[in-house]
């Protein structure tokens, strides 16, 4: 077969890709500066998610493709980390975290350089940082990209 009709054949049956996530205009539906959506869906970087479940579900939702395999959630008040290893850990009530498991977040993290931790508050965490309930060093480890969601 011929170079030109072998191209012409791949060009035939050659599928398009769907866009990637970071290609994806920002929904829409969800008031997201269009900055931290291109941040969040295009990178692997640690996310802080400010906003109420069912926006920041939505959200992704939509960025699901994106995320690292294997995903493991953690949406229980008392933190539960990934035993074995997790590409992304979601953990969904990061204000509620006590002290000691701030702390055992903080180690884990330190340990699993490779997971991508995108946190969920209900509330924004740097006035709790400023009034000693959250660690600094935590919310800035957290804060790679910052997601706010009404």
């Amino acid at each position: 077969m011929e170079m030109s009709s072998i191209a012409a054949r791949d060009a035939r049956t050659a599928r398009i890709a769907p866009p990637t996530v970071a290609e994806a205009p920002k929904p829409a539906d969800i008031e997201i500066e269009s900055s931290a959506w291109q941040a969040f869906a295009g990178s692997q970087a640690n996310t802080l998610m400010i906003g109420a479940p069912l926006t920041i579900t939505r959200a992704l939702t939509l960025a699901w493709t994106s995320l690292r395999r294997p995903v493991v959630w953690c949406e229980m008040a008392e933190l539960r980390l990934p035993t074995g290893p997790a590409g992304t850990f979601i953990l969904w009530r990061a204000d509620e975290l006590s002290a000691d498991d701030q702390q055992q977040l903080s180690r884990w993290m330190e340990e699993s350089k490779s997971t991508r931790v995108l946190a969920r508050s209900s509330q924004a965490l740097y006035p709790l940082v400023e009034q000693g309930a959250f660690a600094a060093s935590l919310y800035y480890r957290l804060n790679t990209v910052l997601l706010t969601a009404p």
